[in-house]
């Protein structure tokens, strides 16, 4: 993303998902695409063949122009454990963001897993037979750094980071999304527990992690950024075909209108946070209680006047 003295606000994201062969099976990605996370494959070629050039990337600054971009990063993609990772340009408007991800999602389809006859598989977690991951010592390597818990007591928010001991055969998805606002004035702590009102509780009925809840589904958890935090509590829920249609959008609004609000009314997030109940914010996540998911969001949106947009609310 663009220099921390450039507050965006933009959303990017660096989402997971499995792989399957032709017939159906779900196959460990390691050896097949390339890339890792210190070194990833960029494939802004691929996507500029397929859609053409990306509209407002800073080309101007080649001339020796600074110039303000809408957009920041690159499309790119790696193998993270078993799993296929990729990434897209951060953005400041949740239209380019989707049509982002909608691109990325085309190509590595079409022009990356096709010809090695695979597919994507949306899924949260999927659990492998055990000889089907042993040959791959990546298989057994998780997290490159750890997770923060925003909720933690005495501001103590590093979080002891999990062994692949501790997950079996079973792995899982994760639909991390990058924020970008001037964390200088609301702490990144306090904006990942926003972000739970915003990016999480108003899809829960989608967000059903199954056993990742328990490890990368906690409410609140992120990771410190230059620019803003990571947010880590999403699933890869979001990148199925009839909720990017219909509700990531939404999901993407709701994110970058809580960065600007961060950036141009911190005041506002402040007087909200203290009317907010964060144990039942927390307790909504971890149990996935649509309906407390529902009345939280209804009361932030009705009573203290934070615009939150949600399948209820429509």
């Amino acid at each position: 993303m663009a220099n921390e003295k450039d507050h965006g606000p933009r959303l990017g994201a660096d989402p997971e998902l499995f792989v399957q062969d032709a017939e159906g099976t779900c196959v460990p990605v390691c050896g097949k695409i390339g890339g890792t996370k210190a070194e990833p494959i960029i494939i802004n070629h691929l996507v500029e063949a397929a859609f053409g050039p990306e509209r407002g990337r800073p080309r101007l600054r080649g001339m020796g122009i600074d110039v303000a971009s809408e957009h920041e990063g690159n499309y790119a993609m790696q193998e993270d454990n078993v799993m296929l990772e990729f990434n897209v340009p951060a953005h400041k408007d949740g239209t380019f963001f989707v049509d982002s991800i909608n691109k990325a999602l085309n190509v590595l389809e079409m022009n990356v897993l096709l010809d090695k006859g695979l597919r994507p598989r949306y899924e949260v977690m999927h659990t492998f037979k055990a000889e089907d991951i042993a040959p791959f010592p990546q298989a057994f390597t998780v997290g490159c750094m750890a997770d923060m818990n925003a909720y933690a007591e005495d501001e103590r928010f590093e979080r002891h980071p999990f062994e692949a001991a501790h997950f079996g055969n079973h792995r899982f998805c994760g639909g991390h999304l990058h924020v970008q606002y001037n964390h200088g004035i609301v702490p990144r702590h306090i904006f990942a527990q926003f972000m739970d009102i915003f990016a999480e509780l108003p899809f829960m009925r989608w967000d059903k992690q199954k056993m990742r809840r328990l490890f990368y589904g906690q409410p609140g958890l992120y990771r410190e950024k230059p620019y803003g935090i990571e947010y880590r509590t999403t699933s890869n829920f979001w990148l199925t075909k009839a909720f990017r249609e219909k509700w990531l959008g939404h999901l993407a609004d709701n994110v970058i209108m809580l960065a600007k609000t961060a950036n141009t009314d911190p005041e506002q997030l402040r007087q909200a946070y203290g009317k907010i109940d964060w144990s039942d914010v927390q307790k909504a996540i971890r149990d996935e209680d649509v309906k407390l998911a529902d009345e939280i969001v209804n009361f932030v949106r009705n009573k203290i006047g934070l615009y939150v947009c949600s399948p209820a609310s429509r």
